[in-house]
């Protein structure tokens, strides 16, 4: 009696652990990212075509995992709306979940959707970014047309909220500051001063 008993937890436990490794990685990244509304499958799905529409990827290359790698990690100057990404995507959860799977034990197909899923991903950090040109004769060009300093903070305010509706929060805003060589240091002192006080605090120098 006890050895068939045995036998059967044994049995049930074998299921439950070949039922696990049955599931596709995109369906648990789905849980994942469920409470951030966002559908994973779908995303994966539309970027797919809008990639095979665009010509970066062929039929065939969609289901190979390095070759999505390779071609995607060379884009630049990327629109993410260009590409049916309306919203920010959070990199921190991607991350966390990528280092607790075993990814190149799964499937290629499976590996592949995550390889897609990271690019729509990355492409969406395009939404936390702005970017400013701070010139050498104190002024600021933001979006390619001049910025008054009598409307620096209102602007940005105006920009802030606009990348919330994105997605993205503040403390996930990232400055680009693109200076020019002979721009005085006092001045640049004194912009950091002001995107400090609205609460932007990730500065990259272009």
């Amino acid at each position: 009696m006890k050895k068939t008993v045995l036998y059967g937890l044994l049995t049930l436990l074998f299921i439950v652990v070949i039922a696990q490794k049955s599931i596709p990685l995109t369906f648990k990244l789905d849980e994942v990212y469920k409470d951030k509304s966002v559908n994973v499958s779908e995303a994966i799905r539309d970027f797919s075509t809008l990639l095979l529409k665009k010509g970066i990827l062929t039929t065939s290359e969609l289901s190979n995992p390095d070759v999505i790698y390779d071609k995607l990690s060379v884009m630049k100057n990327i629109k993410p709306e260009e590409f049916g990404i309306h919203q920010y995507i959070d990199g921190e959860t991607m991350k966390k979940w990528k280092s607790e799977q075993k990814i190149l034990n799964a499937s290629t197909d499976d590996q592949a959707n995550i390889a897609l899923f990271t690019y729509y991903q990355v492409i969406s950090e395009e939404y936390t970014k702005i970017r400013l040109h701070i010139k050498a004769n104190r002024t600021i060009d933001f979006k390619g047309e001049h910025l008054p300093m009598a409307s620096f903070d209102a602007v940005l305010f105006e920009e802030i909220n606009r990348l919330k509706d994105k997605g993205v929060e503040r403390n996930q805003v990232t400055m680009e500051l693109q200076v020019d060589p002979s721009t005085q240091f006092e001045f640049m002192t004194f912009i950091q001063g002001k995107l400090r006080n609205l609460g932007l605090r990730k500065l990259t120098y272009l």
